[in-house]
């Protein structure tokens, strides 16, 4: 579940900027444990999974 950070403010954009780069890797982001389930998942969502409307609320 993707809970968006807001309001939009310069702390919240570096927050969903760092989430959109967890995001591209697979990896857990910096407020979950650095578990980093999907880092190697073949099938998971990729940016051509997204809106452009989910990109922006992950910095994309």
């Amino acid at each position: 579940m993707y809970i968006p950070a807001a309001p939009l403010c310069a702390k919240n954009a570096r927050f969903a900027a760092d989430c959109g780069r967890h995001f591209l890797a697979g990896t857990s982001p910096g407020d979950f444990a650095a578990e980093n389930y999907e880092a190697h998942w073949p099938d998971r969502a990729t940016l051509a999974d997204l809106t452009s409307t989910g990109r922006a609320q992950l910095g994309l």
